[in-house]
């Protein structure tokens, strides 16, 4: 039997606040610090957000939960696919988070490589300025002792498949983040053959397979069971990171409730991988 260590992110249930209100996260050895859409970067946003980050370091750390990563926030201002004059001012508004967060402890720092709706004639220069920018970041993040963990993205976002992942990544020292509610072109089986090697974190929620969602494991369509049997065949040895943000009816859950409901689908599987 694989022993399965869990952990969440810390954004988890938008619809309920059952950690942060007190519940004590038992099952649970890791977190993923979070930090959202930012509309844009000033002094006052990076301090409210490295607030946040620090709020959420010490309750982890009160609740002995250690820091598996920690997901850097997303906006025009942090672009990874914004052009060549513009790279050095987002590359320096990621290099604060980093530099006032890596004594946190993360093992992976996880970033998304574009805004969306991309265009398709512009797809390619999009994908090249995003992986210049990935192997500049990578390094930075490489000589902090961490690593740069790039997400696989839904719809027209920059990353929607395995090419698309690996044009970002390869000849750069970063991994990829496997968010499983982000396939929406490719089945899982056939993104983490092509990928496998570099995944080195994880996403967990479920879906309808037509949109991203984030349920509660058991919610949606994926088959739990041959999803934990996809990551065992291909050596995945990280903790299983959920990054769920409600139910399928939109009821509150707690941090009790995700861990039972995961345990439960791997149990009884569910209707095919998309």
């Amino acid at each position: 039997m694989v022993i399965r260590k869990l952990g969440f992110s810390v954004s988890f249930n938008v619809k309920n606040t059952s950690w942060n209100e007190g519940e004590t996260p038992i099952g649970y050895d890791y977190v993923e610090l979070v930090a959202g859409y930012q509309a844009n970067e000033n002094d006052e946003v990076r301090k409210k957000t490295l607030k946040q980050y620090t709020n959420d370091f010490d309750h982890a750390h009160r609740d002995k939960l250690k820091v598996w990563s920690i997901h850097l926030p997303y906006g025009k201002d942090l672009d990874l696919s914004a052009d060549s004059h513009r790279s050095n001012e987002i590359l320096n508004n990621f290099a604060w988070y980093i530099d006032n967060t890596i004594s946190m402890g993360p093992a992976y720092y996880v970033v998304h490589s574009s805004m969306e709706p991309i265009d398709i004639k512009d797809r390619e220069k999009l994908l090249n300025n995003a992986r210049n920018n990935i192997e500049r970041l990578a390094d930075y993040i490489t000589d902090k002792g961490a690593t740069l963990a790039v997400e696989c993205l839904p719809r027209t976002c920059l990353g929607n498949t395995s090419s698309e992942c690996l044009q970002l990544i390869l000849g750069t020292k970063a991994v990829l983040c496997f968010d499983v509610n982000h396939m929406l072109l490719q089945n899982h089986g056939d993104f983490m053959k092509k990928v496998h090697k570099y995944v080195k974190t994880v996403h967990l929620s479920d879906y309808d397979f037509m949109d991203e969602k984030h349920w509660i494991p058991g919610d949606g369509q994926l088959n739990w069971t041959e999803l934990m049997h996809l990551l065992d065949e291909y050596g995945y040895k990280g903790p299983m990171i959920f990054e769920v943000k409600t139910n399928k009816v939109g009821s509150q859950i707690s941090l009790a409730e995700l861990r039972d409901s995961f345990y439960k689908a791997i149990e009884n599987g569910g209707e095919q991988l998309c």
